[in-house]
């Protein structure tokens, strides 16, 4: 693959930053709400990430007709497409070279960011950091995907409904937040959830530069995280700090808490009783006047770990509390068959909080029967 054409034009108060790749008829880009003009020779590397995913995928090193950071490229050459490489089985040797590369000068005025989703894992970095009192200069919100996958109406409304949530939230913490854009995700969209760490990197590194230290909050602790392929999330302790250049550094942050302990330690903050954004059905969501629709599993999961720690009624403003509570037991039952790492730890609270009864295993076995005949149904 090759990358080449690089452009950066305004729109509004809006950056738009574009690169043709020369397998695929559409330019990928970035919309950027800030960018730091200083550095306007580092605008390939956010590309060169968000081709890595490309790259193990198809087995092909990357070319670029342009600019890389020195340090970028030595990292990805010597540490990430060889961890990354071992990792898929590929036993080719893939690369990016580039015509030109350069090593940066920082300035000392670029920011410590992390990002805000509203999510568990965003709200508890941020609290972590605050306790420390270690200073944030700025929140991010990207969107690279995870509003959805195919752009248009739906995705727009997602997005539109999530990003009001967190402008509110950014102005009462006092920090400036930034938004990017970008349709790397369909270049990629049937590996988004394998890769989307890497997806939602490049939006941090296609700033140019502005952001010195970026805290990424992975999934998992760092002791259940594996060199495992199918999830960025199996490896992002390993391979995420790795990603990074003469102007910017990734840390993983909060890797000593599970998702349970991350729900207890934001569970009191007024702010988090407000704002809390979990869920994936945002148009649903809106239709109840919530912000969390109540009913998906990643809803399901926060508000019953909330109610086992006993303060589920104090986000009634964020949940539908009665349509949580008719769900409630089927969920419970539905988790009792999940291999998932994240409602493993669940199941092992709820069981050593005693939240676990004889009809919840009794509904799982229905369900798990019920699941069976459907798939030999299809299946024929």
């Amino acid at each position: 693959m090759k990358l080449s054409d690089i452009k950066l034009k305004s729109k509004g108060t809006f950056k738009t930053l574009s690169c043709f790749i020369d397998t695929f008829e559409d330019s990928m880009s970035f919309e950027l709400s800030h960018f730091d003009n200083s550095h306007e020779h580092l605008l390939y590397d956010s590309f060169v990430i968000a081709c890595i995913p490309l790259m193990i995928a198809n087995k092909e090193s990357l070319l670029v007709d342009g600019c890389v950071d020195t340090v970028l490229l030595k990292q990805l050459n010597t540490v990430v497409l060889p961890m990354l490489c071992k990792l898929y089985n590929i036993e080719d040797t893939i690369s990016v070279k580039a015509s030109k590369s350069v090593l940066v000068k920082t300035k000392g005025k670029e920011w410590v960011v992390t990002g805000l989703s509203c999510g568990v894992d965003s709200f508890t970095t941020i609290k972590t950091r605050t306790q420390k009192k270690q200073k944030l200069d700025a929140l991010t919100f990207f969107d690279a995907g995870s509003h959805g996958l195919y752009g248009g109406k739906i995705t727009q409304i997602n997005y539109n409904y999530r990003l009001n949530n967190v402008e509110n939230t950014a102005n009462k913490l006092k920090l400036p937040l930034v938004k990017v854009r970008s349709n790397n995700y369909k270049f990629t969209s049937e590996l988004f959830q394998e890769w989307h760490s890497f997806l939602n990197l490049s939006c941090v590194f296609a700033t140019g530069g502005l952001i010195k230290k970026y805290y990424y909050a992975s999934a998992y602790t760092k002791e259940k995280s594996v060199m495992k392929a199918g999830d960025t999330s199996n490896f992002d302790h390993y391979i995420l700090p790795e990603l990074y250049t003469s102007y910017l550094k990734v840390t993983s942050s909060v890797t000593e808490l599970n998702r349970v302990e991350r729900t207890r330690f934001i569970q009191d903050d007024a702010l988090v009783r407000q704002h809390l954004d979990v869920c994936t059905n945002s148009i649903e969501a809106s239709n109840i006047k919530r912000q969390n629709c109540t009913s998906c599993a990643k809803c399901l999961r926060t508000a019953l770990t909330l109610d086992s720690l006993g303060v589920i009624e104090e986000f009634n403003n964020v949940f539908d509390l009665k349509r949580y509570h008719k769900n409630k037991n089927r969920y419970i039952a539905s988790l009792l068959n999940s291999k998932t790492i994240i409602d493993i730890e669940l199941v092992d609270h709820l069981k050593e909080e005693k939240k676990i009864h004889f009809k919840h295993y009794l509904l799982s076995i229905y369900l798990q029967f019920k699941n069976t005949l459907k798939k030999r149904y299809v299946s024929l």
